[in-house]
């Protein structure tokens, strides 16, 4: 594979190569020929380096970037992004063009999505007009 270094605040980089070097050893599994065991064995061995190289904090802001993005409206920007030097809290922000919809600070991914989704049902409730 042979690639530049990775940059281990983005993960998706190297998770895509790692897929890659799974399937890779799949074709060595179902055409034995084509891709020698060497060749097979090397490419997932740089994959497992490369993953172990994903720092922690880089998953759980993706991960908390795609918990958030399941719950915001299409048409919005999501941000997620750590909400002290220490990294334990997290900050979403949803924006409407440079309109801030929703802003919230939890300690978890799951904790976002849920103060997400009660603002919104709160939102949603008083925007119902009084019978």
């Amino acid at each position: 594979m042979s690639h530049p270094k990775p940059s281990t605040h983005n993960p998706m980089p190297i998770i895509e190569e790692a897929i890659g070097a799974l399937k890779l050893m799949q074709v060595h599994f179902d055409h034995p020929t084509t891709i020698s065991k060497e060749v097979a064995s090397a490419t997932v061995n740089e994959a497992i380096e490369r993953l172990q190289l994903i720092q922690p904090s880089a998953l759980r802001l993706a991960e908390a970037y795609a918990s958030v993005r399941t719950v915001a409206p299409k048409h919005c920007t999501v941000c997620v992004a750590p909400a002290a030097a220490d990294g334990f809290q997290l900050i979403a922000v949803i924006l409407n063009g440079t309109v801030v919809e929703q802003q919230v600070i939890a300690s978890t991914p799951q904790a976002l999505v849920e103060l997400l989704r009660v603002r919104s049902t709160a939102q949603a409730i008083a925007e119902v007009p009084a019978a």
